[in-house]
């Protein structure tokens, strides 16, 4: 169980990353404004 975590990090870090270069792409500025086009799971 705790051997997952790191995988479900990695999964949740990529999924959202995704979220916010998918906005970008189709014209969205926010996800650069707040930062949130980077792989970094703290940002």
């Amino acid at each position: 169980m705790l051997a997952a975590v790191p995988a479900i990090l990695v999964a949740i870090t990529f999924h959202e990353y995704a979220h916010g270069k998918t906005a970008h792409l189709f014209g969205d500025p926010t996800p650069k404004y707040q930062g949130r086009l980077t792989l970094n799971p703290i940002a």
